[in-house]
């Protein structure tokens, strides 16, 4: 049954990314799902060999997925950052507008009284 697993799973994996044909597929399973005494140490080792890297593989592609959907939830964050803090800036350019024309027209009052104690 363990074989057997590992079959489909191996037969699963070589599909998806197309690098086994059928016929090579075919007599990987044949071997597979034969007894265990009919195989040599050395394809015991390739068989643990080709599992190993496909549970590496596995975790890789989760450690990856799991980081891109932290950056996405970076992203989303800074870009609402972003937003709140380009309606600051237009607020504390505003209020600066505004405190400049105070400026000027407090300026202006004080020449107006210095002009009209001169006269």
């Amino acid at each position: 049954d363990k074989l057997a697993s590992k079959a489909a799973e191996d037969s699963d994996a070589q599909s998806s990314d197309g690098s086994a044909s059928s016929g090579e597929q075919k007599s990987r399973k044949k071997r597979e799902l034969g007894n265990d005494d009919d195989m040599t140490a050395a394809e015991k080792r390739h068989l643990a060999l080709q599992e190993k890297n496909r549970r590496a593989q596995r975790r890789f592609r989760e450690r990856q997925k799991a980081k891109i959907q932290d950056l996405h939830q970076q992203i989303e964050e800074l870009s609402h950052k972003v937003g709140s803090l380009q309606t600051e800036n237009a607020a504390l350019h505003s209020r600066t507008s505004i405190l400049e024309k105070v400026l000027d027209m407090r300026n202006e009052q004080i020449q107006v009284m210095q002009e009209s104690k001169e006269i």
